[in-house]
């Protein structure tokens, strides 16, 4: 286990929002504990609304998700933008829905 004595407040503070992130602390528990490392209380209150927002966005897509893809493009480049464009393109054409994005 990762001893967090020794840590610089950044890392305490990754580690509040991972655990926030993966609902093992609440707000009320995540704005003690950031205050306790000496940050902005306006600061805190911030963060701790945007891992929430996040943590719910990411349980809404993980509600969505297949349990299987014909195709996964990874990268969003310009490779891999053009590519899932017109991957979709020919699956609208053939009349078969769409690529999840």
């Amino acid at each position: 286990m990762f001893d967090t004595a020794s840590a610089s407040n950044g890392v305490k503070l990754a580690l509040l929002e991972g655990q926030l992130l993966a609902r093992e602390i609440d707000r009320a528990t995540f704005i003690e504990r950031a205050a306790n490392l000496g940050l902005p209380a306006p600061a805190i209150g911030d963060a701790a609304d945007k891992f929430m927002a996040i943590a719910a966005n990411q349980g809404a897509r993980r509600a969505t998700l297949r349990s299987s893809y014909d195709y996964i493009v990874i990268g969003s480049g310009a490779s891999g933008s053009g590519l899932g464009s017109r991957s979709q393109e020919r699956l609208r054409a053939l009349g078969q829905g769409h690529l999840p994005i």
